[in-house]
């Protein structure tokens, strides 16, 4: 198994998970349940490493695809930039949500904490579903608008 192949398997797990985490916390807002909110916080807490390791195996698959014909350069470029602030954003909420976690544990209804890695979690869900679409332009042209030419499409129509 190759480090792309690696990272095609996982690269789901935080694009899926971070909204599924802010759901639950969403949910556990306006519930005013805190253990509840207590579960989606350990689940941010545990999506920040596994958004990393997404990112190690996406930069090391980076060097398969450099042997790729008709590659369009621009759309990995653009993929790995938006993937990266995503992480970022993700382990920044992590962190948060970890905060949240150690100073919620004698006063659970505080609700500051929780909302504050909520938002966390909607711009990093919202920048990794960007992140996960650019990826998938990479490799699955259907999904170009007639506006994105690909070095694929500039090179057929060359030919015509």
């Amino acid at each position: 198994m190759s480090w792309a192949h690696l990272h095609l398997m996982i690269n789901h797990l935080p694009v899926l998970g971070a909204p599924l985490v802010l759901l639950l916390l969403g949910w556990a807002l306006v519930r005013r349940s805190p253990g509840v909110a207590r579960i989606a916080l350990w689940g941010t807490v545990l999506l920040g490493p596994v958004a990393q390791f997404v990112s190690v195996t996406g930069e090391r698959s980076e060097d398969r695809l450099e042997h790729v014909v008709a590659l369009d350069e621009a759309l990995v470029e653009r993929h790995e930039e938006t993937a990266e602030i995503g992480t970022r954003l993700l382990l920044l909420t992590a962190a948060f949500a970890a905060f949240a976690l150690w100073r919620t544990r004698r006063a659970p209804n505080r609700r500051l904490l929780p909302a504050t890695v909520f938002t966390g979690l909607l711009v990093a869900s919202a920048t990794l579903a960007y992140a996960a679409w650019t990826g998938g332009m990479i490799r699955h042209t259907e999904i170009h608008s007639g506006n994105w030419p690909t070095a694929a499409a500039e090179e057929h129509a060359e030919r015509d």
